[in-house]
């Protein structure tokens, strides 16, 4: 089983490339930059 497809959506961002971040970043709206970074850090503290 590849892990890396049965993981949530939200860790893809995790495991890619500074340049696939870039690329994918810039395609996001506001919002959903907002949702992910809600998600990877709840506590609001890093």
């Amino acid at each position: 089983m590849n892990t890396r497809f049965a993981l949530h959506s939200n860790y893809r961002i995790c495991s890619i490339s500074s340049i696939e971040i870039k690329k994918e970043l810039s395609t996001w709206t506001r919002e959903e930059m907002i949702a992910w970074l809600c998600w990877s850090n709840p506590t609001g503290i890093l």
